[in-house]
């Protein structure tokens, strides 16, 4: 880690290269030039659902007990939280991005995940789209779907689970806690952004769980 950390500082101080943003905020030494390089961060860097390669068992194991979130205040989860790359990228692109005038600040996001546990960000639309051909990206701040959602969900409909439509308004509605969207409202929601957050909330909420059983 020493020999990066040197790299990367020669590279910022003596060859003025330009310089990977998420290299840059691997090394905590390095959060003043991680704030003048601010622009080089875009939405693609929060959204964890981008490719196949996000690991969604890793960044569940990197959530907290029951017992550490009640214990800790919401300053203390913020320092944790700010040790990851992830939320780091997230701070800066808040706090650099007039854009995102309207979109929650950093630290509502961080009650948000303090108070529901499973919180993350889907990103759609690129950047690209954005500049050249007006195409808005869209940020949709969500929660996981928990057992208590799942017996509300079925006290309301016993058949909701062989209900696509029904469960689909129940959990996005449920789910999203920015933009906020109420059942009737799902439907208006163009049909490929559908198709992208019931599944990334469903993987999320562990539906579709991979597991193993070890018989002792």
């Amino acid at each position: 880690m020493g020999n990066k950390k040197e790299e990367l500082i020669k590279k910022v101080l003596d060859e003025n290269t330009e310089v990977i943003v998420d290299d840059l905020l691997l090394e905590e030494d390095l959060e003043e030039v991680v704030a003048s390089e601010q622009d080089e961060v875009t939405l693609r860097d929060v959204n964890n659902n981008i490719t196949d390669e996000f690991d969604v068992n890793k960044y569940l194991q990197e959530n907290y007990s029951f017992a550490e979130l009640d214990d800790m205040t919401l300053e203390e989860f913020i320092s944790k939280e700010m040790e990851k790359p992830q939320v780091r990228n997230l701070k800066i692109l808040i706090d650099g991005k007039s854009h995102l005038k309207d979109f929650p600040k950093f630290e509502d996001i961080m009650l948000y995940k303090k108070n529901h546990g499973g919180v993350f960000i889907i990103v759609i639309g690129l950047d690209f789209e954005q500049e050249v051909f007006g195409i808005p990206v869209e940020l949709f701040v969500c929660r996981t779907i928990k057992d208590s959602d799942h017996v509300e969900m079925l006290e309301e409909n016993p058949n909701a689970e062989t209900d696509l439509e029904y469960m689909k308004k129940f959990m996005l509605s449920r789910a999203i806690l920015f933009p906020y969207i109420r059942e009737q409202d799902v439907s208006k929601l163009k049909v490929g952004v559908v198709d992208i957050l019931l599944p990334a909330i469903m993987k999320h909420s562990r539906y579709n769980p991979t597991h193993k059983i070890i018989r002792i």
